[in-house]
């Protein structure tokens, strides 16, 4: 039901059989006077910056307090929903989390104590502000009263980051705080309105004794929380909205949305200018060459940033150790030492993940009473990248002889068939098991000599892709019946993985989430994230100058600059994106020269863009043999760096959307 005025709250009250009332805070019994709530964040970051300094004699600009603010609440919430939780983070979390990061940043020690006393003045700071920009809406508290005096008991319901004591603490400062009988936040359980589970929580936890949703009456401003949301749980609920809430209330909102993005765009352009500067300092005496790479290493480096400082983070929140599980950890480690947040990190330097592959295939069949060759399968042909049988014969143990196979006959089996035959020869099968068994014991040796299963919960970090590992870790884990939880924190998921399993719901990329969105799109290139990541040619130039960019960039991050890393990284955003889906010729030429492991535990490797054709030479190949130049298309690593380099990108991208179309067409009529 809509309403806009207070009578209407009586009457409707009269009607019904309602023994309780809830109601939203603000913007229904307290107005605010500036919107949006981010315009209230600034304001508080004016004076907070004040405190900052008095207590830790750090001189910050307050639209740097404002943003941090802002991106430690997220990090609270993504961590509270993976916990089951809704995204209601509490004010002390998030002043404490700000604190702790701006400690790190500037080396400070601080006690305990000292910390809460800073968050204490930080949030009386928080009231004061919010007392100075609120006003009491008298005709709702009057109607609510005289209801109150009919016996009916009122109790105020807020989704807010501030607790019950201070929501009270505001009424009671505006004499409104003899209208409630009590009152609860979303902060202080966990639980909000938006789903209705705040509503189920009281009832269930029998907060408010005699509380019937069908004998509730609710009243608040927001159509979903306040209106939707209880409607659907059976509960009365009214929409509060006034001409004030209407008009006044919009105006002023898209008027703070604009002063708001006024303040971001100085923000960003006095940031941007300050990076620039550095980078053309920094690449004063380089090379043309040396340039290109040394400011692709320097660009890339915020995405970097922001996934590092992400799982740090979410390591501090949760106390859980975080364990790296590639080559690509030891980069990671010496960039969270630059950022000066080592504590509670760990790499498995000994960790051979082909012995994880054997030894998830070996339980697979010590569990199975069933053999069948699919699981070895998909370990040899996808998970080790074996390039003949006689490699993959070798890597178990036995050899062609042993089965009386010449070299033309093994070759003519597939390899499928070849495993079958394995599992049929009581030899095979014997030798498969036990080659199985050693990885998997050598395994087990790894996570116990680097206390990964001395933990219950564990933080598992990588670069990413398909997030494989974790989930044949977890199997694992499950096999042998070991009480452990892995949450994983990766750079980027893709949302598939070389098994078909199942992708768990802890698991997160920071940078790429999936494909499908516009970044991942254009500017995920696994290959290209791998390899300047690599520590496995740290003679190569290339990446040298690529990771000197990378290392100066958090350098100065920390010792040069006020902005959190989601700020960096949304300023370097179309960058990166530039920078992959339509590089330069140089670019192409430094950065697709790189060579890339053909598969998982081969040592074959090729560049990431085949640049050995002519382009009238691929041209022909195109026309002549259109299949062969799919292919060829195909097998390229950095497919956008391959169209610039044989000035083929629009050609390449109108026959792709030609395709697309063709097949769109045929494919509709075969289902007709």
């Amino acid at each position: 039901m809509f309403i806009v005025s207070p009578r209407q709250l009586s009457r409707l009250v009269e009607k019904n059989q309602v023994k309780t009332i809830t109601v939203d805070i603000f913007d229904t019994v307290l107005l605010r006077k500036i919107y949006p709530e981010d315009r209230q964040f600034l304001l508080h970051a004016k004076e907070a910056v004040v405190i900052i300094q008095n207590h830790l004699d750090v001189d910050i600009d307050p639209f740097y307090f404002y943003s941090l603010r802002k991106y430690c609440r997220s990090i609270i919430d993504d961590t509270k929903a993976w916990n089951g939780l809704e995204r209601e983070a509490r004010i002390q979390e998030i002043f404490g989390l700000l604190i702790e990061t701006l400690t790190q940043k500037y080396e400070i020690t601080l006690q305990s104590e000292e910390k809460q006393v800073i968050i204490n003045e930080l949030i009386e700071k928080e009231l004061d502000i919010e007392k100075k920009n609120l006003r009491l809406n008298s005709p709702l508290v009057e109607a609510l009263r005289s209801i109150k005096s009919q016996g009916i008991r009122v109790f105020f319901l807020s989704d807010m980051y501030l607790s019950c004591d201070h929501v009270k603490g505001l009424l009671d400062h505006f004499g409104a705080s003899d209208v409630f009988d009590d009152g609860f936040c979303s902060s202080d359980f966990g639980y909000g309105k938006s789903r209705g589970k705040l509503f189920l929580h009281l009832k269930k936890e029998n907060l408010i004794p005699g509380f019937y949703l069908i004998n509730n009456l609710h009243v608040g401003d927001n159509e979903i929380s306040d209106y939707r949301a209880p409607r659907i749980l059976g509960v009365c609920a009214v929409h509060y909205r006034t001409l004030r809430n209407t008009f006044y209330r919009t105006t002023k909102f898209w008027w703070g949305v604009l002063m708001l993005r006024i303040n971001q765009w100085g923000n960003n352009r006095r940031l941007q200018k300050k990076m620039n500067a550095y980078v053309k300092a920094k690449c004063a005496h380089f090379s043309k060459n040396q340039k290109v790479l040394y400011r692709f290493g320097f660009s890339i480096a915020p995405a970097l940033l922001k996934y590092l400082d992400y799982v740090s983070l979410t390591s501090h929140i949760t106390k859980e150790p975080i364990f790296f599980l590639s080559s690509e950890g030891k980069t990671f480690i010496e960039l969270l030492e630059v950022l000066g947040k080592k504590d509670s990190v760990h790499t498995l330097d000994s960790f051979n993940r082909i012995n994880l592959l054997r030894g998830y295939t070996y339980l697979h069949f010590i569990k199975s009473s069933v053999q069948h060759p699919e699981p070895l399968l998909k370990v040899f042909s996808k998970g080790e990248g074996k390039s003949t049988l006689d490699d993959f014969l070798k890597s178990i143990g036995v050899s062609r002889f042993d089965y009386g196979l010449t070299k033309l006959a093994l070759h003519q089996l597939s390899l499928k068939e070849l495993i079958q035959k394995l599992l049929q020869s009581e030899i095979g099968n014997k030798v498969m098991l036990e080659s199985l068994n050693k990885s998997y014991d050598d395994l087990l040796k790894e996570l116990n000599e680097s206390g990964f299963l001395n933990y219950q919960k564990v933080i598992v970090a990588d670069i990413g892709w398909g997030g494989t590992i974790q989930i044949l870790l977890e199997q694992m884990l499950e096999f042998i019946k070991k009480d452990m939880s892995l949450r994983g924190v990766y750079f980027g998921l893709t949302g598939f993985n070389m098994f078909d399993l199942p992708r768990p719901y802890n698991m997160k990329g920071v940078i790429f989430e999936n494909i499908y969105d516009e970044f991942a799109r254009k500017a995920l290139i696994e290959e290209i994230w791998e390899n300047i990541l690599t520590t496995k040619n740290t003679d190569d130039e290339k990446l040298m100058h690529i990771q000197s960019g990378i290392f100066d960039c958090f350098r100065y991050y920390r010792t040069g600059l006020q902005c959190t890393p989601a700020d960096l990284f949304a300023l370097y955003r179309n960058k990166i994106i530039k920078t992959f889906d339509n590089p330069s010729k140089r670019e192409v030429m430094l950065l697709g020269s790189i060579e890339h492991d053909v598969g998982f535990g081969s040592n074959l490797s090729r560049p990431l863009v085949d640049m050995q054709h002519s382009k009238w030479k691929l041209y022909a190949i195109m026309f002549s043999s259109p299949r062969r130049f799919a292919k060829l298309y195909a097998d390229q690593y950095w497919k956008q760096g391959f169209g610039v380099w044989y000035g083929m990108k629009r050609t390449l991208h109108t026959g792709t959307n030609v395709f697309l179309i063709i097949r769109r067409i045929f494919g509709t009529r075969k289902k007709k």
